[in-house]
Order: C-alpha cells, then structure tokens, then sequence
C-alpha cells in the first residue's frame, strides 16, 4: 500500500538511509504511472536519482516532504476516483 510506503520512506528519512530510501522510492514509482499520474510518476522519478549517499540528506529532506505531500494528494484523489467509479458500477449492477 502507498501510505505504508510512505511510511517507510519517513522512517528513512529520519534514519538518515539514503539507499534504503532509494528503494522503497523506487517501489512506489510505477504506481503512479497505473493511475496515470505521470507527472507526479516523474517527479518520484527525479527524487530517486537525487538518493545517493554523495548527496546531503538535509537536501533530500526538503524535497522528500514537497514530494510527499503530492504523493498524499494524488493518493487521496486517487482513492476519490475509485470510490466514484465503483459507485458508477454499483449502479449499473
């Protein structure tokens, strides 16, 4: 699930695990492109390059949380969709 990712992405944020980051990161990239969220498939992208050990974790930091608020918000828009399109099957049962 995308929040426990999330979760875990948190996690090594504080723990300061630059590739453990990297791949749960990387786990969570094609989800967005099944929903067809490719800008945000793109920017999940552009912060799993960014996850290397050279780079400063105060630096990823700052982009983990711009990123992980547009990865809630398009969680939450997400699951908005799938209750609509279920309740538009439901109807048509």
């Amino acid at each position: 699930r995308l929040e426990e990712s999330i979760t875990m992405a948190d996690l090594h944020v504080i723990l300061k695990d630059t590739e453990s980051l990297r791949r749960v990161i990387h786990r969570m990239k094609p989800v967005f492109g099944y929903m067809g969220l490719l800008f945000v498939q793109e920017l999940v992208q552009q912060f799993e390059e960014r996850c290397v050990p050279e780079r400063r974790m105060e630096e990823l930091e700052t982009a983990w949380h711009y990123l992980r608020q547009i990865m809630c918000e398009a969680n939450r828009l997400a699951r908005k969709e799938c209750m609509r399109l279920n309740e538009f099957n439901r109807l048509r049962a």
